[in-house]
């Protein structure tokens, strides 16, 4: 079944990553203070640094570009994965609760994890490092709000 369009896209944001990119940025500097400090770096220690800095970024920016969600005005859809795509997909209809998963320095810097709750006795789904997630939990509980209403609606007026 095609989704509807969107309200919302959204994809990891890089903040989320920010240990990584800081243990890539500790291999970069000892890349180059190694040679600054006199010492001499054999061929092997330079490659394995350069290798390190490479699986840092490389792994962030194909999480990023592998995962992705959107909100319809009827459900939630997570896609993930880079030569199998799965997508996975909640109806609105049968979402319970909307967390919001936050430490301190991802509420610091605004970013955090949205856990979906589902009706069933399923595991929740989680929307990894987005930013302003208390935004759009907000966002999304207004729709599941304005969906359970407009379901309501159409109910009543069916009775009559």
């Amino acid at each position: 079944m095609p989704i509807e369009a969107p309200i919302y896209s959204i994809r990891p944001g890089r903040i989320f990553f920010l240990k990584d990119y800081l243990i890539a940025a500790f291999f970069a500097a000892l890349y180059f203070l190694i040679p600054i400090a006199g010492l001499e770096m054999q061929p092997l220690t330079a490659y394995t640094i350069l290798g390190a800095i490479l699986f840092f970024i490389i792994y962030v920016e194909l999480f990023r570009f592998s995962h992705s969600y959107k909100i319809t005005p009827s459900q939630v859809v997570i896609e993930h994965g880079i030569l199998q795509k799965k997508r996975d997909s909640v109806f609105l209809s049968s979402i319970s609760d909307v967390n919001v998963k936050q430490g301190y320095f991802a509420r610091v810097l605004n970013y955090g994890t949205i856990a979906i709750g589902p009706t069933s006795g399923s595991e929740a789904i989680q929307m990894l490092g987005i930013k302003n997630p208390r935004k759009i939990a907000l966002e999304l509980e207004k729709l599941i709000h304005t969906y359970e209403k407009g379901k309501r609606d159409k109910f009543s007026e069916s009775e009559k």
